[in-house]
Order: C-alpha cells, then sequence, then structure tokens
C-alpha cells in the first residue's frame, strides 16, 4: 500500500548565546506514503488564493509532526494543507520551492 518514501523536514529552533532564536541545521525523517495526484477542485481552490498545488501524499496521520516542507525524490516541496481523512490517515497537499538564483 505505502510504496512510495517522503523524507518531512523540520528546522529545529536553538538559542545563542544571548537567547535569540537562530534555525538549526535541517532534521530529515522518512515516512512511507502513497503519492497521489492534485483533485482539479483543490487545484482551482488554492490557486484562487494564490497557491499552486502540484503534488500531494498520504501517510499515517501519528507520523505527521507539523512538518513545513518535504523532499520526495530529491526535490523539495512546501507543504500547503494538510488534512485527516479518516482516523488513521492524513493527507498532504504540497507545491514545489521555488529557489532564487
Amino acid at each position: 500500500m505505502f510504496s512510495d518514501v517522503i523524507e518531512l523536514i523540520s528546522y529545529p529552533p536553538i538559542e545563542d548565546d544571548i537567547g535569540d532564536n537562530l534555525v538549526d541545521e535541517p532534521t530529515y525523517r522518512q515516512v512511507y506514503a502513497i503519492e497521489k495526484g492534485v483533485r482539479q477542485s483543490e487545484f482551482y481552490q488554492a490557486s484562487a488564493v494564490g497557491l499552486k498545488p502540484e503534488i500531494s501524499f498520504e501517510i499515517r496521520a501519528t507520523s505527521y509532526k507539523n512538518e513545513k516542507v518535504l523532499r520526495y525524490k530529491g526535490e523539495e516541496f512546501n507543504i500547503i494543507r494538510t488534512f485527516r481523512k479518516n482516523k488513521e490517515f492524513l493527507e498532504i497537499v504540497c507545491q514545489g520551492v521555488i529557489i532564487d538564483g
């Protein structure tokens, strides 16, 4: 069932010597997922508010820890929406990360 592997990426905050919050190196956590397409209604609703959903994944709800970024097949995606499908599963809707430069 879960044949794809995604990496959920978190950026745990750390404090410097004077108490300012800094961002530490990212932490990667592998999770089994099912790659899904973006539904047409989801695409148009997101486009109306300036988002461009490209891909979605289904994972076990207990695997998600409020990460905002994931990596799949070497490409990073921003997580733009999550929703529970039922008690056990969560769907994650993503758009590609735009790199300046």
